[in-house]
């Protein structure tokens, strides 16, 4: 495919060895990398939307992956997958066991092609988005980084799973994960990993951490069908290891939800200090609370100023 480099410092590195885009044009990439320079992960990301077909992957099943290769889950994945096609099996044939089970095996043999295309596709948005953050880390700081770590969780999932039926509690799980990841990338964030009930991602500009934990909190989820969420969001160091992230502003995080009221959003003081002079947000002092790990942690609840 070439060596088209792209210069970063004293460093010219070969951009291309690691992307197999074989439905792009090479003197595309190798342009658009030879204009880019420490921002190529943008331009990528724009050539992998202006060359992906765009009739043959739906934009739901786009955003569906997209959440799933973000949180790194082959099984879960796969699942989704086997899911769909079994939906759809039955949605053709009824109540017929055997009819079902021939028309998935014919549904899977037909999509298999196109799942992996749209796999590819999607992952070479990853590709683009990691290779952009990476370049513009300074060096020996690939894997430590300055975000917003933010925690999403579920109000009162607990009696929820007790009292409900298991399509129910998949539906509610769907619903919140869907929902929770669309505002999270619509505002520049990323989704980590789910873990049941709770969704973490990460932001890298507080104002978009802020608008994230006010749409997620906003009184209004009742009437769309959401589930009511508490969210916690620290700001701090984070150490990136395979699409992960660790440190003590993680915990920070997560015990900040857990001292979230339903329905509300709590910041922790780097946050909150970041974000005192943005504007159009609200602020208010809660007392200090002890938790684990913490014996006098300070917090500020976040709204939308009226």
């Amino acid at each position: 495919m070439g060596q088209a480099l792209v210069t970063i410092g004293n460093v010219r590195l070969p951009v291309l060895v690691f992307l197999d885009c074989p439905h792009v044009p090479v003197r595309v990439l190798e342009e658009a990398v030879a204009r880019a320079g420490s921002a190529f992960g943008a331009h990528l990301l724009h050539i992998a939307d202006a060359y992906a077909p765009p009739s043959e992957f739906a934009a739901d099943s786009v955003e569906v992956l997209d959440h799933e290769l973000d949180c790194l889950d082959r099984a879960r994945l796969a699942e989704w997958q086997a899911l769909e096609v079994a939906t759809r099996a039955e949605e053709l044939t009824g109540a017929d066991t055997d009819l079902r089970a021939a028309t998935a095996a014919e549904l899977a043999t037909s999509l298999l092609p196109v799942i992996e295309r749209l796999q590819s596709y999607v992952w070479r948005r990853h590709l683009a988005a990691a290779a952009d953050r990476v370049l513009r880390a300074s060096p020996g700081e690939l894997s430590a980084t300055t975000v917003v770590v933010g925690f999403a969780d579920i109000v009162g999932y607990t009696s929820a799973a007790r009292h409900s039926s298991a399509a129910e509690l998949a539906a509610l799980l769907e619903t919140f994960e869907e929902s929770t990841a669309q505002v999270v990338v619509s505002h520049r964030g990323r989704v980590v990993k789910t873990v049941g009930d709770e969704v973490l991602f990460v932001v890298d500009d507080p104002r978009d951490a802020a608008e994230i934990a006010v749409l997620l909190t906003e009184p209004g989820r009742r009437g769309q069908g959401l589930p009511a969420l508490r969210v916690g969001l620290a700001e701090g160091r984070v150490l990136s290891r395979f699409g992960d992230v660790y440190g003590p502003v993680v915990n920070l995080a997560a015990r900040l939800t857990s001292l979230a009221r339903p329905g509300t959003a709590l910041v922790d003081r780097e946050l909150a200090a970041a974000l005192r002079g943005a504007g159009g947000y609200r602020l208010q002092a809660r007392r200090a609370s002890a938790v684990r790990g913490y014996h006098h942690l300070r917090s500020w609840s976040i709204s939308r100023r009226a």
